[in-house]
């Protein structure tokens, strides 16, 4: 598993979610 990847997945669903 990609950390960074998924860390940025994290990010990217956090801004959807304040979206």
């Amino acid at each position: 598993v990609d950390f960074a990847e998924h860390r940025k997945a994290l990010l990217w669903n956090d801004a959807e979610s304040i979206a």
